[in-house]
């Protein structure tokens, strides 16, 4: 059921390197995609949290839909930060 993380993680950067040609540059990109990658990892952790110690109920399939969307926006970090930060470091060495 969650096996489309894999393959999203894996198509998402030609999405990314558009949007940093396109639109943002590579900086912004790597930026913005790190930002939404360590949200999603948080989302992750929020997830897999007992919140019956603090009396609160979360049914199954909330913290599914949790699950869900923290994988998703890992995958599109992971698709900003891999397309960008190869050339990205290549444009950074000298070429004397």
């Amino acid at each position: 059921m969650w096996s489309f993380y894999p393959g999203l993680s894996a198509f998402l950067p030609i999405f990314g390197g558009w949007v940093a040609d396109t639109y943002l540059g590579r900086f912004n990109t790597i930026y913005g995609s790190a930002l939404v990658f360590f949200a999603g990892s948080s989302l992750l952790a929020a997830s897999t949290y007992d919140y019956s110690k603090h009396g609160l109920k979360m049914n199954l399939s909330f913290r599914e839909v949790m699950f869900a969307i923290s994988l998703i926006s890992i995958a599109f970090g992971t698709g900003g930060i891999k397309a960008n930060v190869g050339p990205f470091g290549a444009d950074q060495v000298s070429k004397t």
